[in-house]
């Protein structure tokens, strides 16, 4: 309930009446939401947050208006009472939005550009900072090596060979393509030197 006042509170000031998609979730309502943002802009107003989906990744929903054209806080308190002491808020909630969210930033109008932009803008921002950092896997260092090369080993018929490939080592902490992985114990292989069909010792950086 206090995460739902806090929406209350943040749109107090002027709702936006256009969007991109219908949301996954609503903070303080259904989902899993973040505590949104408002904004006002030279343009108009801008309302947006993120909705975790169960994947860990996130989508973000948001609101956009010009300037004057935007839904009156008395009636945007009424609809949010009206989905708070609904039995199902989702349903309510994206009934809601149907009625009054009436355009399509995805292919704004000419009078919509500037503020759209600047909506997709800020989504944009938001999702990279919620973003989990790629993760970066090289070869292991080899302290049995002076050098701290690993050997390589051939992949065959997608099976990796116990038997080293002679000749052939991977640099310490070169790339390690992990696209596919082959894991033996806590260890993991992975495509060296710029092929997936030979393999090293990888360890993520």
């Amino acid at each position: 309930m206090r995460r739902a006042i806090d929406l209350i509170l943040c749109t107090t000031l002027l709702l936006p009446v256009v969007a991109l998609s219908q949301p996954t979730c609503a903070p303080g309502l259904w989902g899993d939401a973040l505590r949104p943002s408002v904004e006002r802009t030279d343009a108009g107003w801008l309302l947006y947050w993120a909705c975790k989906r169960p994947d860990g990744t996130y989508t973000a929903p948001g609101f956009a208006c010009r300037h004057g054209q935007c839904i009156s806080p008395d009636l945007f308190a009424v609809r949010l009472r009206d989905i708070i002491l609904s039995s199902d808020k989702e349903a309510a909630g994206k009934a809601a939005w149907q009625q009054h969210i009436t355009g399509d930033c995805a292919s704004p109008t000419e009078d919509m550009r500037v503020v759209c932009a600047e909506l997709r803008e800020r989504q944009g921002q938001l999702l990279a900072s919620l973003a989990a950092p790629a993760e970066t896997w090289v070869v292991s260092r080899n302290s049995l090596a002076a050098d701290g090369s690993r050997p390589v080993y051939q992949v065959v018929n997608g099976v990796r060979q116990t038997t080293a490939i002679p000749g052939v080592r991977a640099a310490a902490g070169s790339p390690c393509d992990c696209s596919v992985k082959f894991a033996t114990g806590v260890s993991t292989y992975c495509g060296v030197n710029g092929r997936t069909d030979q393999v090293a010792l990888c360890v993520i950086q």
